[in-house]
């Protein structure tokens, strides 16, 4: 049985050469994925819903991220694991999913959530937000 292979030639199996692409072409991918201007990327944390505060510290946070993970709520078009596919990524599209989005956070959890949300993330992320919406 013989390999199939794409239009190029290449293996239908090997991964896809993103970082081949110029700069802006990858930015035009992070961005038809990581910006919804219709609505707010609403965050929820997804474990508990009380926090200890005496042990909620940035080296808690970021010790138990696997355990407590933040999800987005909505039908929002917004798919955070494309910046988890690797630091060099992550590094690309921090500043297009945090800075061309409304984080809301919403219901009677909200001023934890935000909490949750604003220790977990890098100083580096956290510069980038320009919009947030608490109710």
């Amino acid at each position: 049985m013989s390999e199939r292979k794409g239009p190029t030639g290449d293996k239908l199996n090997e991964p896809f050469p993103l970082f081949r692409l110029p700069g802006e072409i990858r930015n035009l991918i992070y961005r038809l994925c990581l910006i919804d201007t219709q609505q707010p990327v609403s965050i929820e944390v997804q474990a508990p819903l009380k926090f200890d505060y005496q042990r909620f510290t940035k080296d808690y946070v970021h010790d138990n991220f696997d355990k407590e993970c933040l999800t987005t709520r909505n039908e929002s078009t917004v798919n955070t694991s494309l910046v988890r596919i690797n630091s060099t990524v992550g590094e690309e599209a921090a500043p297009i999913l945090y800075g061309h989005n409304t984080f809301g956070f919403f219901g009677y959890y909200c001023w934890n959530d935000f909490l949750y949300f604003s220790l977990r993330l890098r100083k580096t992320s956290l510069e980038h937000i320009r919009k947030i919406e608490i109710n």
